[in-house]
């Protein structure tokens, strides 16, 4: 038996431990991105090289503002790219964090429970030497009294049947407390297997927890210092930008002061699009598209006594059966444009000089809805812009009109009239082709007395934008 107990401590010993993978979160392919900053850094080389031999000329030129112009498009580029690296460097800081906390608690709680086991199978073991001790004892008296034989003729060797049948009882007594004692060792035996086992894979998980929580605190260390060094990064380009652009815009003032020509600074961001957009579909939905109702009340002068009649004709927006959209100048005392669309990155209209001077009638291109008519304004004293345009931003006082008229293939057709000096109509007021809708001026992002002049072609956002000149007479 002893031989035995070697055995089972021997199996124990020999469980074999499982092994398990952690599977580490997927890093992120920076392969895209290291060629994107790849290809940015060449055009930034490349136009550097060309604004050095364009200054060796002459700097004050618009083909010199031209290439500044793409320059800060590649800068915020790079500036976009550099952002969203940081945006993914702080979500790995933050999974490494929440995977860190998480596993803290889980190595506490593996450490509670190894305890438990190794409480649990000192317990075990305690009560199985008893019993392998008790179980011991029993087989050495079974050697002692003799073997089957013995047991026969203890039976045998009886006075009469009730000697017989006592003698029967008590054999059978001790077989089944010999057979129960033996159950007892087997499953105390199994017992204490099962709680090794189980020990063995709570100190592998405590293990495996441990190695993650270094791996994790190193990764951290590193993906703090990353993002670190990335909003250093944001900054200094921010400055760049900055920089830049306030070199362009003094540059493109200078020259629009001297041509009389103006239009807009170059430096509308695409946030401040972005944002326009989102109001021009709010207002879209705001003003549906349904029919328009003209009422008119004709007076009889014969009779007094007889009520007024009332006349209600309804019409809809004209189809591409009947009349098309046909635009008229939207300042008709200048029709020069001095910007056309597309001349420069982001310019998505066409601006008409207005000679210096303000106050000159806008005058609605076609009849339609106006959807958007306000003033967007600034902060003088924390806007960053290099101009201010009376304390107004972006497109300044500005009107959108959804127009009664569509295109020859059933589009809608929004137009826009920006930095105006003065704004006539009110929103979700109908106004009249060639009707007065505006003064001009050089309100917002502007140079000086222009009237900027968008078409949008099949919806309201700046995607839609298209080259005014092709709707225009």
């Amino acid at each position: 038996m002893k031989n035995n107990g070697r055995k089972i401590i021997s199996i124990i010993l020999s469980i074999c431990m499982f092994s398990s993978v952690f599977s580490y979160a997927s890093v992120p392919n920076v392969t895209a991105q290291a060629s994107e900053r790849e290809e940015l850094e060449q055009k930034l080389e490349e136009i550097n090289n060309k604004l050095d031999s364009l200054k060796k000329e002459k700097s004050e030129t618009q083909e010199y503002i031209n290439a500044l112009d793409e320059k800060l498009v590649y800068l915020r580029n790079e500036y976009e790219l550099t952002q969203a690296e940081a945006k993914n460097t702080t979500a790995q800081v933050e999974k490494l964090e929440n995977s860190i906390e998480e596993n803290t608690v889980t190595l506490a709680n593996t450490k509670e429970e190894i305890n438990t086991l190794q409480v649990n199978e000192q317990q075990l073991r305690t009560e199985f030497d008893s019993t392998y001790e008790d179980y011991c004892k029993r087989i050495r008296a079974l050697y002692v009294s003799g073997n089957f034989s013995s047991t026969l003729e203890f039976i045998l060797d009886s006075d009469g049947i009730y000697d017989f049948l006592t003698k029967l009882e008590m054999v059978a007594s001790v077989t089944r407390r010999d057979s129960r004692l033996l159950k007892k060792v087997q499953k105390e035996c199994e017992e204490i297997v099962a709680t090794r086992n189980e020990l063995k894979q709570k100190e592998q998980d405590l293990t495996k927890t441990q190695s993650i929580l270094q791996s994790d605190t190193a990764n951290l260390k590193v993906q703090k210092v990353n993002l670190a060094e990335k909003e250093k990064e944001m900054q200094k380009k921010s400055e760049t930008i900055e920089s830049q652009q306030q070199e362009a815009n003094a540059l493109l003032l200078k020259i629009n002061n001297e041509t009389q020509h103006f239009g807009e600074f170059h430096d509308m961001t695409q946030a401040e699009i972005d944002a326009l957009d989102r109001e021009f579909e709010e207002a879209d939905k705001k003003y549906p598209v349904t029919t328009t109702t003209t009422t008119t009340t004709q007076k009889h002068e014969s009779d007094n006594t007889k009520p007024n009649t009332t006349t209600t004709t309804t019409t809809k927006p004209a189809n591409p059966g009947s009349s098309y959209i046909n635009l008229t100048w939207p300042c008709p005392s200048h029709k020069y444009i001095n910007c056309g669309f597309g001349d420069y990155y982001g310019h998505t209209g066409c601006d008409f000089s207005t000679g210096g001077k303000t106050g000159y009638d806008v005058v609605a291109a076609d009849s339609g809805i106006v959807m958007i008519s306000r003033d967007i304004t600034c902060n003088r004293s924390t806007c960053k812009k290099s101009y201010h345009g009376g304390g107004y931003c972006s497109y300044g006082r500005y009107i959108v009109i959804r127009h009664d008229k569509l295109t020859k293939d059933g589009k809608m057709v929004y137009t826009l009239y920006a930095h105006n000096s003065q704004r006539y109509v009110s929103e979700g007021e109908h106004v009249s082709k060639g009707e007065v809708i505006a003064a001009s001026g050089s309100t917002g992002n502007s140079t000086g007395p222009h009237l900027h002049f968008e078409v949008r072609v099949g919806g309201s956002t700046s995607s839609y934008a298209v080259d005014p000149e092709r709707y225009l007479p």
